[in-house]
């Protein structure tokens, strides 16, 4: 009992911790385009790394074990070409009637609580078996959450003129990794295996490249300024490997 309390603990901080990247919202800034595109363009920054250095690598060492490489790269392949037709058939719902904005901070929410899913899920895992592991993974999601909430809070935010809905929509996102961490534990805890957390690093990788190429950075560019697009979206890759140096 004592290491589920502790393992839901590691996993609620670093859930929530999605709502601290959207704080921003709340601050009275004159120049609110210059706050979305950068926004925008750093959290895309973000995802990119997190799906290439981190999503990625983590399916590939999952598979591996029990897949031939070619066996592997095609069960890869299909997870990520799925997240991406997943999210292009959302597009395509959601275009009508829905704020451009809105729609991008929909995108996220929806990208996030796919991709916390099974961040809850290994952080609890790990928390239950091994607290100092489980700790450092906690804190490791905790500080890459930061960001992602920013890119739910400043465009539904901006795009809805509501506080309420910005902050639901992060909290949600943030929540889920709490949620499916504790059901999977109590639930399929036993019948998780390689071949399953493998395809599902794929699949969150494939939606967060989309959300990224497609959602973020085209809705950064139409405010018009390339540069300052451009180096937040590098920003947002330096402040990832800073992060990923610090935790290990």
């Amino acid at each position: 009992m004592n290491n589920f309390i502790t393992s839901f603990i590691i996993t609620f901080i670093a859930g929530i911790s999605t709502i601290l990247g959207g704080f921003i919202v709340f601050f009275n800034i004159n120049n609110k385009d210059k706050i979305i595109l950068t926004s925008l363009s750093f959290a895309a920054g973000i995802m990119v790394c997190i799906s290439i250095i981190e999503l990625l690598p983590e399916s590939y060492n999952y598979l591996i074990r029990e897949y031939s490489f070619l066996s592997l790269l095609l069960i890869m392949f299909i997870s990520i070409f799925s997240g991406f037709l997943l999210f292009k058939l959302l597009d395509i719902l959601l275009t009508k009637d829905v704020d451009n904005l809105y729609r991008v901070g929909i995108f996220s929410m929806l990208a996030i609580i796919v991709h916390n899913i099974p961040e809850g899920i290994i952080t609890f895992i790990l928390s239950s078996s091994d607290i100092r592991l489980g700790l450092f993974m906690g804190l490791s999601i905790a500080l890459h959450n930061i960001p992602e909430g920013i890119s739910i809070m400043v465009p539904v935010y901006y795009g809805s003129g509501s506080y309420k809905k910005a902050f639901l929509f992060t909290l949600i996102a943030g929540i889920s990794e709490v949620v499916g961490g504790v059901v999977f534990y109590l639930l399929f805890n036993d019948y998780v295996n390689d071949l399953f957390l493998g395809s599902i690093f794929s699949f969150v990788a494939g939606i967060m490249i989309y959300l990224s190429f497609f959602e973020l950075l085209p809705k950064s560019l139409e405010y018009e300024n390339r540069n300052l697009t451009l180096s937040s979206f590098m920003i947002g890759i330096i402040f990832f490997f800073f992060i990923s140096i610090f935790m290990h």
